[in-house]
């Protein structure tokens, strides 16, 4: 799961309106975010008003001033065409567990996810409870209904690959002779057969009530880049002992010189007046 991704996440589970209009505000979001996700800059964006920006891009959020004229933002209740125009877009990954539960025929019993937890349940006789919902097995004709249109697409006439679709693991023949064919084709072949399958996971989702947040990947955040600075005697300095190095050069200051020292108003008013970012 990507940045954008975790912010979406926190942000509808934690908005919480702070204006009269409905809205919340900018401040709050980031100071909330920093919390539970990470500082937006490691991800690649200059200022938390390009975040807000990126996800209002893909239908997710609406940005504007509130009542007091602060930058802030609604949530938005997104239709099923937005949703799979932003999986597509988040480049999300379903769980292995559910990817199978959807795809695999050769199943003993019935399959069921819990709608809160998300937890898949194999070789089931019945459903567990209210809270679990049956998956509905992704038809394989129609899968391969999909994988003949692809080829007629790409004017692929080879006899051998279109009779690999009768293979009972057709799945993995059909994607390798398209590869031993150009290896491009299996690859967008792939592409299209996951994004087809996360489209129907989605619809299976919104009508039985199901968390979709639940059912894709999860991945943890990367870790800070190394940092390298030189020290007064010309060695390299890792970030894991820039911090040490920083304090005792700080320690050497003046209170003029260290009136002087550029920091992160964010920061400062987060340390000094947290109740104004809330």
């Amino acid at each position: 799961m990507n940045y954008l991704e975790q912010a979406l996440n926190v942000l509808s589970l934690n908005f919480r309106p702070n204006d009269v209009d409905g809205s919340m505000t900018a401040a709050s979001a980031a100071y909330l975010l920093r919390r539970l996700v990470g500082d937006f800059e490691k991800f690649g964006f200059l200022k938390f008003r390009d975040v807000l920006e990126e996800l209002e891009r893909l239908g997710q959020i609406k940005t504007g001033s509130n009542s007091k004229d602060a930058y802030s933002f609604r949530i938005l209740s997104s239709s099923s065409s937005q949703e799979k125009n932003i999986s597509r877009a988040l480049s999300k990954r379903l769980r292995s567990d559910v990817w199978f539960a959807f795809v695999r025929t050769d199943q003993n019993g019935r399959c069921f996810i819990n709608r809160l937890s998300g937890e898949v349940l194999n070789n089931c006789e019945s459903s567990p409870s209210h809270d679990w919902v049956e998956v509905k097995v992704i038809d394989p004709t129609w899968e391969k209904a999909n994988a003949t249109k692809f080829l007629s697409e790409h004017q692929i006439f080879e006899q051998e690959i279109l009779d690999s679709l009768d293979d009972p693991r057709w799945y993995v023949t059909f994607t390798q002779r398209l590869s031993m064919k150009k290896p491009d084709y299996a690859f967008e072949w792939k592409r299209q057969r996951s994004l087809a399958i996360i489209d129907a996971v989605l619809e299976w989702a919104t009508e039985n009530d199901v968390s979709k947040s639940l059912l894709f990947e999860t991945e943890p955040l990367p870790a800070p880049k190394q940092i390298f600075r030189r020290s007064g005697r010309g060695e390299e300095v890792q970030s894991g002992n820039l911090r040490a190095t920083l304090l005792r050069v700080i320690g050497k200051l003046s209170d003029e010189e260290l009136m002087q020292i550029r920091l992160p108003a964010y920061e400062l008013v987060a340390e000094l007046r947290p109740d104004l970012l809330k």
